[in-house]
């Protein structure tokens, strides 16, 4: 959930902050990452961690 709120933040949509990791929050984790200038593999690690935190 806190991926979630953090990319709406940013405003990437994830869907709803429901804790489930579907299609749309792995969509919008993989936009954020384009952004981010890394790997756009759809998986919320250490670096993409970093970036939602900034």
């Amino acid at each position: 959930m806190e991926a979630q709120r953090l990319l709406r933040h940013q405003g990437f949509d994830p869907g709803g902050v429901d804790g489930v990791i579907g299609p749309k929050t792995t969509r919008a984790v993989k936009r954020l990452q384009q952004k981010a200038g890394l790997p756009p593999d759809g998986l919320v690690g250490a670096q993409t961690w970093q970036v939602l935190r900034g």
